[in-house]
């Protein structure tokens, strides 16, 4: 009986897990900044899914960033609403990341990065999904005056847990994110980028995941705080 109740809470909560998936925070791009920077930048984010297999969620985040030398490590926090069965749900989602840059930095133009990061959304019914993408990135920044520009993608490994109470059911694939940052002298700065992600199919002994594609946009501002000479 307690199995029988179980697989039904999974079939019902998967329902609500299934069609947003994708990144690391639900309904965001995987952003990242493979020439990176120093200071403190803090971000204002708005996500939204493209297809249905995003379940055309719409997303709020904050996000800051710490910027030293070739490191930069960062979090964020935001809220997804996934429309299900014609209803707009509301889910806390926060998320980590850690970069290092391996080519470029200076007036260099090109740079290359590689970024980890851990994102968890809490679901209904005792349930949550975690999100790991691991990816390179490669950036093109051209040296302009007045403002910096950033062209960026940065294809990934992903990895996406579904838990729900004590079970829970991994799936890996691969994504891809690309976008632009622009930067202004006074240190504010606007952002955007596409993101697409091929989950396959995984079966477990209690409940299945299915594949999923979800497409999404993302755009967003930001601000950078210069650090003190020294650190």
């Amino acid at each position: 009986m307690r199995l029988a109740a179980v697989s039904l809470g999974a079939v019902v909560t998967l329902g609500s897990v299934a069609t947003p998936a994708a990144a690391q925070l639900h309904s965001l791009p995987v952003y990242t900044s493979p020439k990176g920077g120093t200071g403190i930048s803090v971000f204002a984010d708005y996500g939204k899914g493209l297809n249905d297999e995003s379940g055309k969620s719409r997303t709020l985040a904050a996000r800051a960033v710490v910027g030293l030398a070739v490191l930069q490590l960062g979090a964020g926090i935001g809220t997804v609403n996934p429309e299900i069965a014609g209803e707009r749900q509301s889910n806390f989602q926060w998320m980590g990341t850690a970069a290092i840059r391996v080519i470029g930095g200076g007036v260099m133009p090109l740079a290359v990065n590689i970024q980890a990061g851990y994102g968890r959304v809490e679901l209904a019914q005792d349930s949550a999904e975690v999100n790991i993408p691991i990816s390179i990135g490669v950036g093109f920044s051209p040296p302009l005056p007045g403002f910096s520009f950033e062209l960026w993608a940065a294809p990934r490994y992903s990895i996406r847990d579904v838990k729900i109470g004590d079970l829970s059911i991994s799936q890996n694939g691969f994504g891809v994110s690309a976008g632009v940052h622009v930067g202004f002298s006074m240190g504010l700065g606007v952002h955007g980028a596409l993101d697409w992600e091929y989950l396959p199919e995984q079966t477990g002994s209690v409940f299945d995941i299915p594949s999923t594609k979800p497409a999404v946009f993302g755009v967003g501002v930001s601000y950078n705080f210069k650090l003190p000479a020294g650190l």
